[in-house]
This record gives structure tokens, C-alpha cells and sequence, in this order.
């Protein structure tokens, strides 16, 4: 399996201040007209804002290793099996173990994947998935993403991880194991090392 460092701090509020300082210190020589600037920010503020912190993150992605990814045209009506099967990839494992993985929803997702930095258990790897922000992407999002993306997860090891009803976590890896594209599917409780877990960013 895989590896970590220890959890991920998010941005503090001295440091969203001081962009906003930098941010005001050039509008206001900017020499904008008001009564537009006003319009604006009466009927688009919501969405200036966002088109703002995509900016931000952006940039703030790029340098803390994070790997954009979009899935697009997920066709969630077929099976697990069938979804993994169009990566071209191997199955090795217990495929009915994917029942337990997120089953997403609609027909795009907009994948982030985050190194692992230490050796870690599926259990602290929940909780560094929540504490960046995240959750783990759904099986047909990261099998879509691979399929338009063969050689990817060759260089990217990457994976998702669930859990049934008794708190046992299954998974899904997909990587190159001894020059061998490949899709584990297992119940584990092993520690990774070496990975990178497959994520959506939670709506803030």
C-alpha cells in the first residue's frame, strides 16, 4: 500500500487579510470608475469573488503538489466492474470490495490529487483527506479520469478509499505494478506509503 506528512494547515486568517490588503491597496489606485464598480459589486460580487479565490487556489495548488484533474461524461449507470474494465487496466483483488468506495454523483468531477508524505493508515488518511479541505472521489470519476488518461496513474499511484458498514475500509489503486497496468481492489487495513489519494475539494 502507501505514505505522509503530518496534516495539512488550511489558510489562516491573517494571510486571507493580508491578500485582501494587497488586493485593496492596488484597486484603489486602479482609478475605476465608482458607479460601475458599484454595479458590479451589487450584481456580480458573489461571482467576483469566486473567480477571485480560483485565483488564489490556483496558485496555492500549484505550488503545494497538488494535480488537477476533470472527469467529464461519467457514465454512472454502469457497473463497478464495467467502469474499471474501460481503463484498460487489470483488475487484481475483489471487485464486489468497490461497493464500498463513494459512488458519486453527476457526470463531472473535478479531481485534485494529493501526495501522501508519510506512512499512514487508512484511518489517519481519512482524516487527512478531511483536514485538507476534501473527500475521496468516486470510482467511476477516478476510472473516467484514468481511461482518458492512460498513463497517469504510471507516474501518479493513486487511490480512493471507503468503508462498510462494520467501519472495514475497501480500496482502489490504480498504478503500474511490475510494468503491469493495474486496478487493486481490496479490503485492507495496511498503511500506504508512496501514493496519492484521488479527491474532490468540498464546496467552501
Amino acid at each position: 500500500m502507501s505514505d505522509m506528512t503530518s496534516v495539512i494547515r488550511t489558510i489562516t486568517p491573517e494571510q486571507a487579510a493580508k491578500i485582501g490588503d494587497l488586493l485593496v491597496a492596488r484597486l484603489t489606485k486602479a482609478g475605476l470608475p465608482a458607479d460601475a464598480t458599484q454595479e458590479v459589486l451589487e450584481t456580480q460580487g458573489q461571482q467576483l469573488a469566486n473567480e477571485l479565490l480560483g485565483i488564489v487556489r490556483q496558485r496555492v495548488e500549484a505550488l503545494s503538489g497538488r494535480i488537477p484533474g476533470l472527469a467529464e461524461n461519467i457514465d454512472r449507470t454502469i457497473t463497478n466492474e464495467e467502469a474499471v474494465k474501460a481503463t484498460g487496466r487489470n483488475i487484481s483483488g475483489d471487485i464486489s470490495q468497490a461497493n464500498n468506495l463513494p459512488a458519486g454523483t453527476g457526470d463531472t468531477e473535478k479531481l485534485r490529487f494529493l501526495p501522501l508524505k508519510k506512512r499512514m493508515s487508512p484511518v489517519e488518511v481519512d482524516a487527512f483527506v478531511k483536514d485538507a479541505g476534501c473527500k475521496y472521489a468516486s470510482l467511476h470519476g477516478v476510472a473516467k479520469y484514468n481511461k482518458l488518461n492512460p498513463y497517469f496513474a504510471d507516474t501518479i499511484p493513486h487511490f480512493i478509499q471507503g468503508t462498510d458498514s462494520q467501519g472495514r475500509h475497501s480500496s482502489a489503486a490504480f498504478e503500474n505494478f511490475l510494468d503491469v497496468r493495474c486496478v487493486f481492489v481490496r479490503r485492507d487495513e495496511g498503511v500506504w506509503n508512496d501514493f496519492w489519494f484521488a479527491a474532490v475539494v468540498l464546496a467552501s
